[in-house]
């Protein structure tokens, strides 16, 4: 699967932030030096794009360097226009609510699943989530 994103060159550069804090040593046993440390060693990490305007969540999950998984989430009334989309570029779907793509990878649409925004705000929010497992 390919994908791209344009990142915001100003800010820092995540690996460089994260070696520089396993390269100090200080609170080896805080979440935040493990996963970096986890990030640095092994290439196992997360990013998570929101774009509040369209009230869209993407994650995206890497696993040794590698794309791994994708969810995004939608708002439920673009439910019918998401499946469209799916069948339109990955044929009919295996049974009501999953894919294949040509790589082999596994699309699956989840509905009244709750936000991704993970603040609580959106907890009573209805949204329906695409999950691409990269093959």
């Amino acid at each position: 699967m390919i994908w791209s994103v344009e990142e915001n060159q100003a800010a820092s550069d995540p690996l460089e932030v994260c070696k520089d804090i396993v390269k100090s040593g200080v609170n080896q046993g805080s979440d935040e030096y493990k996963q970096c440390r986890d990030f640095v060693r092994v290439g196992n990490y997360g990013v998570r794009l929101t774009d509040w305007r369209l009230k869209k969540t993407r994650l995206y999950t890497f696993t040794a360097w590698k794309l791994s998984g994708i969810a995004a989430e939608f708002p439920k009334e673009q439910e019918e226009p998401v499946r469209k989309d799916l069948t339109t570029r990955f044929g009919a779907p295996a049974d009501k609510d999953a894919w294949r793509g040509p790589d082999g990878a596994s699309i699956r649409i989840f509905s009244d699943a709750p936000a991704l925004n993970g603040d609580g705000s959106g907890k009573d929010e209805k949204t329906i989530l695409v999950f691409i497992v990269a093959r």
